[in-house]
C-alpha cells in the first residue's frame, strides 16, 4: 500500500513539474497585431454560451471577420477564432470545440486553406494552431491527424518542442497565466497599416482545379458536423486579391459547397459593392488591413446575416470595446493600446 502511495505521489509531482515547465517555455504571442495566443484562449475562457456567430478558418479570417463591427451591424455576438495558414482538418475541430462550448447559430467559414495542398502542414504553423487549443479529445484527434507517427508527441506535449527556450525567458513567462488572457477584438486582428500597390488580377475565367483528397474529405465533415448540430453554415472566400490558381480551388470549394447545399459566397467579385479601395484597404496582397475590415465585416453583417437568432443583448462590455475600437480605428494616440491579458478588461 505504502509503494502504491509512493507511485501515486510521485506520478502527481511528476505531472505538476512537467505542466508547470510546460507553462513556461512555451512561445506566447500576446501583444501587438499578431498575438494569437491572447486571441486563441481569449475565446476559450469566454463564458459558455454567449456567442451567437463562429468566424473561422485562417489569418484571412481573423484579417476580416470584426466581432465589434457585427455586433455594432446586426447586436450579434461572435468571435473570429483563427489561425495562420489553419488546415482544415484542424479548423473542423476547432470548430467542434466551439459547438460544445458556444452552440451558435450559425459558423463562417473562409476557405483559403482549401488551396493549401500538402498532407500536412509546415511545423510552424502545426504548433501555431496546436499550442493553444485545449487538451482533450478534441485536441487529441486533431493532433492524430496533423502530422506523421513519430510527430506528434511534440503537438501534443509542447516541451518537447519548447525545452530549449531557456535561455529566452522573460519575467512575462514567469508571470503567464493562460486562464487570463482577454482580446477585447474577439480575435479580430486590426492591422493598421496600407499597401497602396496591391493589384487584382483578373481570375473570372479561371479552371476549377480539385484540391487535395484530405481537403476535399474534411471540407465536407465540416458540413456533415453542423448539420449533424442544427447549424447553419456558410463558406466564403474573403476579399484577398485571388491569384488565377487559387481561384481555380475556390470554384471546386463552392462546387462541394453547393453539392450539400451549403452557401457559397467569394467577396472577390464583390470588391465595388462592398465599396473596397485596392490602394488604401489591403495590409498586403491577401490581407484586409482596418479600414478594409470594417467595411467588409459592415456589408458582410448587412447582408449575409439577416434571420441569425440572438442569445441576448450585447452586455455594457462589448459597448466599451467598441468605443475602444472607434478610438484606435480613428488613430487617436491618447489611449492605452496594449491588448495584453491583464490589463485590457476595458
Amino acid at each position: 500500500m505504502k509503494k502504491l502511495i509512493r507511485c501515486v505521489a510521485f506520478l502527481l509531482i511528476a505531472t505538476l513539474i512537467f505542466t508547470s515547465l510546460d507553462k513556461l517555455l512555451v512561445r506566447k504571442s500576446l501583444y501587438g497585431w499578431w498575438n494569437i495566443t491572447t486571441k486563441t484562449n481569449g475565446f476559450f475562457n469566454s463564458d459558455h454560451d454567449i456567442y451567437d456567430v463562429i468566424f473561422c478558418g485562417s489569418s484571412h479570417a481573423y484579417c476580416s471577420f470584426n466581432p465589434l463591427v457585427i455586433g455594432e451591424e446586426t447586436g450579434l455576438s461572435s468571435y473570429t477564432i483563427a489561425t495562420q495558414k489553419q488546415p482544415l482538418w484542424a479548423t473542423y475541430y476547432y470548430i467542434s470545440e466551439a459547438i460544445e462550448r458556444q452552440n451558435p447559430s450559425l459558423v463562417v467559414l473562409d476557405t483559403f486553406a482549401f488551396s493549401l495542398t500538402d498532407e500536412y502542414s509546415d511545423e510552424a504553423t502545426s504548433f501555431t494552431y496546436t499550442d493553444d487549443f485545449p487538451f482533450g479529445m478534441n485536441k487529441l484527434k486533431m493532433v492524430y491527424h496533423s502530422a506523421p507517427k513519430g510527430e506528434r508527441f511534440n503537438l501534443m506535449f509542447r516541451f518537447g518542442k519548447y525545452h530549449s527556450r531557456w535561455s529566452e525567458l522573460s519575467a512575462e513567462d514567469f508571470s503567464y497565466n493562460p486562464k487570463e488572457l482577454f482580446d477585447y477584438l474577439y480575435g479580430y486582428c486590426m492591422l493598421t497599416a496600407t499597401d497602396s500597390t496591391v493589384t487584382k488580377p483578373d481570375t473570372k475565367n479561371a479552371v476549377t482545379l480539385p484540391s487535395s483528397d484530405k481537403n476535399e474529405l474534411w471540407l465536407k465533415k465540416i458540413n456533415e458536423l453542423c448539420k449533424a448540430k442544427d447549424i447553419e453554415l456558410i463558406i466564403v472566400k474573403t476579399p484577398s486579391n485571388e491569384t488565377v490558381e487559387e481561384r481555380g480551388y475556390f470554384n471546386r470549394a463552392e462546387e462541394i459547397a453547393e453539392g450539400n447545399g451549403v452557401s457559397f459566397i467569394n467577396y472577390n467579385d464583390l470588391y465595388e459593392e462592398i465599396g473596397l479601395n485596392l490602394s488604401t484597404d489591403f495590409f498586403d496582397r491577401a490581407h484586409l488591413n482596418h479600414i478594409g475590415a470594417d467595411k467588409f465585416s459592415r456589408y458582410f453583417a448587412k447582408t449575409a446575416l439577416s434571420g441569425i437568432s440572438l442569445k441576448g443583448e450585447l452586455d455594457e462590455s462589448f459597448y466599451t470595446r467598441l468605443a475602444r475600437y472607434k478610438r484606435e480605428f480613428s488613430g487617436d494616440k491618447n489611449i492605452f493600446v496594449c491588448s495584453s491579458y491583464i490589463f485590457n478588461n476595458i
